[in-house]
């Protein structure tokens, strides 16, 4: 065991050679190095030809290990002498005794009270105190390979700090750490894991945190690239998932931004799409959002049955998702929400002052949920022309997942084929 001071067991040292040294004299030679460093002339003794030399005469100065005369001794074997006052080289009996600056302690170091590094009255176990500008207070550097920096451990009450970094005045908590595992930046009473604070102002957003990649500005690589927040679970098993993302990115020209979100599509850890895009004009994109816009393509009677409509070859056309099913006629919700659809259907070889009123209705699980808009009688000229009548509907509903919505017609007339005229869509709203 080491320790600082005496040991009460031996207080005396000794030394294993004279603390001394001495110089061959040429008449021409006024420096000479010592064999250690020197503070000041009086804390060595030089005597030339065996007359001691005055320190305050400026018969010799000294600088670190070097010794200046004014003039040059004469020659002679060992004929200049230099004693050491400040402190004598040696060994020192006791070696658990720490006596002096200097000295190189090995083992372990116990206190039994407070330590005070640049502080006469420490107020703690152990208590740093800095003055120097520009300079760190303390500096813990483990230099193997695979060595860890600094452990801190905190009582057994959660809200405890484990590390509290301070302002120079002790006023201001910038950074705390406490027992329990929260962590606070601007506060010093975190209540979730990070808890990042910063002064309000009134009537204004406060930016408490800033996400940005480093680097020097590249312009041929700066269009969609930023910087993102990733979201996981059970990092011990899995480190690497992640279930989806929110990035900010350069998108455009100047400093155009815009916002996505990416969500993991299940095949792997790491497999993340972008579903959803804010661009820097407040537009917002989904281009998976579930979406369909069909036609019919060759006439056919559809009575008390659900139309076919079986067409998405024209331009605009499209079946977003694949929900909706061309061999069924029905369209099946593939998540819970508000879904909006439209339809216009085209009777061709209508008879004059044929019934028309509620041609078709909404279907939805089987059970009518709606109307089409018409409520009339086919009148050449005045309700249709040629023998062809036009109905449309436009409804809202509350769809559960797995729910089927279809076109249930109620005439036995023929459902023209022409895909531009009779169609049927929708898409999820929210």
């Amino acid at each position: 065991m080491s320790y600082v001071g005496s040991s009460a067991a031996v207080i005396p040292v000794g030394f294993s050679g004279v603390n001394s040294q001495s110089f061959n004299g040429d008449g021409s030679t006024v420096a000479f190095t010592l064999n250690r460093p020197v503070s000041a002339v009086n804390a060595i003794e030089v005597m030339v030809n065996n007359v001691q030399q005055s320190p305050y005469d400026g018969s010799y100065s000294v600088s670190s290990t070097t010794l200046t005369f004014s003039a040059a001794p004469s020659s002679g074997t060992a004929n200049i002498y230099v004693v050491y006052r400040d402190f004598p080289v040696g060994s020192i009996t006791d070696t658990n005794a720490v006596q002096k600056t200097g000295d190189t302690m090995t083992g372990n170091l116990i206190v039994d009270g407070n330590v005070g590094i640049g502080t006469s009255s420490p107020g703690a176990r152990l208590h740093v105190t800095s003055a120097v500008s520009g300079s760190y207070g303390a500096i813990i550097y483990n230099t193997h390979a695979t060595g860890q920096g600094l452990t801190v451990r905190a009582g057994s009450t959660s809200s405890q700090d484990a590390f509290n970094v301070q302002t120079y005045d002790g006023g201001t908590s910038l950074l705390a750490v406490q027992a329990g595992g929260n962590v606070g930046i601007g506060t010093s009473s975190p209540n979730k894991p990070l808890t990042v604070a910063t002064p309000q102002t009134a009537n204004t957003v406060m930016e408490v945190l800033r996400l940005t990649g480093s680097g020097t500005y590249n312009s041929g690589g700066s269009n969609e690239a930023g910087a993102g927040v990733s979201f996981g679970q059970y990092s011990g098993s899995y480190p690497n998932w992640n279930l989806g993302q929110i990035s900010g990115v350069r998108s455009g020209a100047s400093w155009d931004g815009a916002l996505t979100f990416s969500t993991n599509s299940g095949s792997t850890e790491t497999s993340i799409t972008e579903r959803m895009r804010i661009d820097s004009a407040g537009r917002v994109t989904m281009p998976y959002q579930p979406s369909f816009y069909v036609g019919r393509s060759g006439s056919a009677y559809f009575t008390n049955t659900v139309i076919i409509f079986n067409y998405f070859s024209d331009p605009g056309k499209h079946n977003t998702g694949s929900h909706y099913n061309t061999s069924t006629g029905l369209f099946t919700a593939p998540v819970a929400g508000r879904y909006m659809f439209h339809t216009r259907v085209i009777y061709e070889g209508v008879g004059n002052g044929a019934a028309m009123t509620d041609a078709f209705h909404w279907n939805i699980n089987g059970s009518t949920t709606g109307y089409s808009d018409k409520r009339s009688y086919y009148s050449n000229s005045i309700t249709g022309d040629g023998g062809y009548y036009t109905d449309t509907a436009t409804i809202l509903v509350a769809l559960n997942a797995g729910d089927t919505v279809g076109v249930y017609n109620t005439r036995n007339w023929l459902i023209h084929g022409n895909a531009t005229y009779s169609t049927f869509s929708g898409f999820l709203i929210g």
